[in-house]
């Protein structure tokens, strides 16, 4: 049932980026099968769903989407994001990201919380191996929130930078290009 949610989380995110590129939301409703080939549609198990199932999950999906390309248009909010080229102190910063993340700690999020960050690792880095704790330079502590696995790497202070998706927080490596999704523990 997981491996469900999480085919159609991203499968809603991937709609959400596109719509994203393409301006606001069209109005005609999305259809789950519209978005999926008829492989993972039975791979994922909704075939077995009743018409009347069927029509409520599109419903649920096409208000979820529409909560969520609502937020993507809305007028953006302030970003924080270090750089060696900033002349910001570290505290600065520090104050500025210090509600990102905040919802995965608890349910209410805050307004003004950026939709990304841009930290190192605090010390040695040696990949993910499934539950994964990530200390920040920047204090925030995360951790894995997907199964995956990377351990060919040992890198001192990377870059990292996490995002917020409509369905949780990835975090990058830049320049490696290995992803990991991750949820906010301290």
């Amino acid at each position: 049932m997981r491996t469900v949610m999480m085919l159609i989380l991203v499968t809603a995110g991937t709609l959400i980026s596109v719509t994203a590129l393409a301006g606001p939301p069209a109005s005609k409703p999305v259809d789950v099968r519209d978005l999926m080939s008829v492989t993972q549609f039975d791979q994922t198990g909704l075939n077995k769903l009743s018409p009347g199932e069927l029509a409520a999950f599109n419903a649920w999906l096409n208000r979820y989407l529409s909560a969520r390309a609502q937020a993507v248009f809305a007028p953006p909010v302030a970003q924080a994001v270090s750089s060696p080229a900033a002349a910001v102190p570290a505290a600065a910063t520090r104050s500025a990201a210090a509600g990102f993340g905040a919802d995965t700690m608890a349910p209410r999020e805050s307004a003004d919380a950026p939709r990304h960050i841009e930290t190192r690792i605090a010390g040695l880095f040696t990949g993910w191996t499934g539950d994964t704790v990530f200390p920040l330079e920047n204090g925030q502590v995360w951790k894995q929130a997907a199964s995956g696995y990377y351990t060919d790497t040992r890198l001192n202070h990377p870059r990292v930078v996490i995002k917020k998706l409509v369905f949780g927080y990835l975090l990058t490596l830049p320049g490696h290009s290995e992803t990991v999704f991750v949820r906010r523990i301290k």
